[in-house]
C-alpha cells in the first residue's frame, strides 16, 4: 500500500498526517483510461502518481502540471522516489512559473506554461480514428476550477475548435448545477 505523508494544515501543532493510498483508487483511474483510450494522461495534482503508474501499464504518455513547492510534505516512500518518477523517461511535466520549473530541476523536454493552456496558442494533435476531446476527471467542485474549464472551452469552439469535452467526477450539488445552468 502506498501512502502520502503531509501535514495538515489545518492543525496549530502541524502534526504530520499519513493518508494512504487505496488500490481500488488506481484501479478507478485505469478503468477510465480503459475506457477513453486517451493519447495522454495530464495529472494536475502533486504528489500523487497515480496516473503515471497506470500510463506506464498501457505505454500511454503523461504529463504532470507541477503547480507548488509541495512545502511540508514528506513523499512516500521519498522525495527522491517522487523526482525520480518527475524525471522519469515516460513523463513530461509543466510548471505554472519558471521558479516552479527550476525547484524541480525540470529538463529541456519540460515546459514552463503560465497560463496552464493558452486558448490562442491551442494546437490539437489527434489520431483521426478516435473521436477528438478532452477531458477532465475529479471531484467537480468550485476549488476544482470546472467553471473556468468551461468558459476555456467555450472559447475554444468559437475558435472554430471541435473536439469535445467530458467531465468526469462526483459533483457537488450546488456547483455542478451552476456548470450544467452555463452549458445549457
Amino acid at each position: 500500500m502506498a501512502m502520502c505523508i503531509s501535514r495538515s494544515l489545518k492543525s496549530q501543532t502541524h502534526s504530520v498526517i499519513a493518508r494512504p493510498v487505496r488500490p481500488w483508487q488506481s484501479t478507478y483511474i485505469g478503468n477510465i483510461i480503459d475506457e477513453f483510450k486517451p493519447d495522454i494522461v495530464h495529472t494536475n495534482v502533486g504528489p500523487l502518481d497515480l496516473a503515471l503508474d497506470e500510463c506506464r501499464k498501457r505505454n500511454i504518455p503523461h504529463v504532470w502540471h507541477l503547480r507548488e513547492f509541495q512545502n511540508g510534505m514528506r513523499f512516500w516512500p521519498s522525495r527522491r522516489s517522487f523526482m525520480d518518477k518527475v524525471h522519469s523517461k515516460d513523463n513530461f511535466n509543466i510548471a505554472i512559473t519558471r521558479c516552479v520549473f527550476d525547484y524541480w530541476q525540470l529538463r529541456d523536454c519540460d515546459a514552463v506554461i503560465y497560463d496552464g493552456v493558452n486558448a490562442d496558442d491551442a494546437v490539437l494533435s489527434r489520431n483521426e480514428a478516435k473521436e477528438p476531446f478532452f477531458i477532465s476527471v475529479g471531484r467537480v467542485e468550485k476549488n476544482k476550477g470546472q467553471m473556468e474549464l468551461l468558459k476555456s472551452y467555450l472559447r475554444y469552439r468559437r475558435k472554430g475548435g471541435d473536439a469535445g469535452l467530458k467531465i468526469v467526477g462526483r459533483m457537488s450539488m450546488f456547483y455542478g448545477l451552476r456548470c450544467r445552468a452555463f452549458v445549457m
